[in-house]
């Protein structure tokens, strides 16, 4: 029952082909993430002054060393103290330690952690943040995130062009 508009911004320059297929399994990751866990329903979003229809960017560009490729969702964003929580209780974190938003954040990329309370069709599993984090290493890139509580969350990966 969620409303989405897609807004794609791609480079019309070649992408190597070796990206492509990871780029495709990156996005569907991502894509699916946002939608399940970023994306409120539309009565949620009216009831945070939103457009009932959430938007989701996915952007693909290239520059001389590098392939960006971005995936942002106005949704919910991420709750940094429920996510701190969440890894507290699964003995992710010590309560005891003050930790970056980053480190936090790297929280969600660890194998089998998912702040879903059951599993779905889309997600819960714990796999596909970790799994998108591997493919990212393997390449060689880098993924980082931003998120503000309440506005969206934007995860960018860069991999570098030989």
């Amino acid at each position: 029952g969620k409303k989405i508009d897609f807004e794609l911004c791609l480079v019309h320059d070649e992408i190597p082909e070796k990206y492509l297929l990871l780029l495709n399994e990156i996005g569907s990751h991502l894509l699916n993430n946002a939608i399940d866990h970023g994306v409120e329903s539309p009565d949620e979003r009216m009831k945070r002054g939103k457009n009932e229809s959430a938007k989701i960017t996915i952007s693909l560009s290239k520059t001389e060393n590098i392939v960006q490729f971005i995936v942002e969702d106005d949704g919910r964003g991420i709750d940094l103290t429920e996510l701190s929580k969440i890894a507290i209780e699964n003995g992710l974190i010590q309560s005891d330690h003050k930790l970056s938003e980053k480190n936090v954040l790297d929280v969600i990329f660890v194998q089998g952690f998912s702040t879903s309370k059951a599993v779905s069709e889309i997600s819960g599993r714990g796999v596909g943040l970790a799994a998108v984090k591997a493919l990212i290493k393997e390449a060689s890139g880098k993924i980082e995130v931003e998120t503000t509580y309440g506005m969206g969350t934007k995860f960018i990966i860069q991999l570098p062009l030989d």
